[in-house]
């Protein structure tokens, strides 16, 4: 019983760990969940296109049953939505490329960690949706930079270099966040890194650097 007990334990925590994948749909449902009076009927049909197109297409053309559709549709999306969590983190999989080395400070620069940067999904469809989104990091500060050693940086360029002298500067990355609110009115995201892990493979299993968001401390008011 114990060991049944803790693996269900196991389990329950595994579940409870994951993260949103960084994709078109899930921004779709933090666009949903965060935008105030977002009009659910009004975009009922291009949801059944998106996400029902069997019974799209099976009913567009019949407004009685199509009516029906719609009803059950709005349900569905609304369900959906509530269930969807804002403050789970979504995670996000790609490279980002290393400047030239810093002798003084120990580090390479983090091309991509800048306000301005911003990362996208598009998704195609025939719906009222957006066709594509996009984040913007709250907080690049975070990955501003790769510390590192001299000696092991030497290292790190050598192995990447071909034998034309080019080296190959891009590091595999996967970034946690959370979605913060909109960044304006064009389908942009404002979001906040949580964590940071970067790899030396494709495979990501040579770890060189992580890095987490600090705490933010909380005052004990007594009452």
């Amino acid at each position: 019983m114990r060991i049944v007990a803790l693996t269900i334990a196991i389990s329950l925590v595994s579940i409870t760990c994951d993260a949103h994948d960084f994709s078109w749909d899930n921004l779709l449902l933090s666009k949903m969940k965060i935008q105030k009076g977002f009009d659910y009927e009004a975009h009922v049909d291009s949801y059944m296109k998106v996400f029902r197109p069997v019974v799209w297409k099976r009913y567009q053309n019949d407004e009685f049953e199509l009516e029906d559709k719609r009803r059950e549709t709005l349900s569905l999306m609304k369900d959906r939505v509530d269930a969807f969590s804002i403050e789970e983190e979504m995670e996000l999989n790609g490279t980002m490329t290393l400047g030239g080395y810093d002798f003084d400070k120990l580090e390479f620069p983090i091309k991509e960690a800048t306000e301005s940067h911003y990362w996208y999904k598009s998704r195609y469809t025939s719906s009222d949706f957006p066709s594509s989104f996009s984040i913007y990091f709250s907080n690049p500060e975070l990955i501003r930079t790769l510390p590192m050693g001299k000696e092991e940086a030497r290292s790190f360029i050598a192995r990447r270099k071909d034998r034309y002298g080019n080296v190959d500067r891009r590091v595999q990355m996967t970034l946690k966040f959370t979605v913060s609110k909109m960044k304006n009115e064009r389908d942009e995201f404002l979001v906040e890194i949580k964590s940071a892990r970067f790899y030396d493979d494709k495979g990501r299993t040579r770890l060189v650097h992580q890095v987490t968001t600090p705490q933010r401390e909380t005052a004990n008011i007594k009452r």
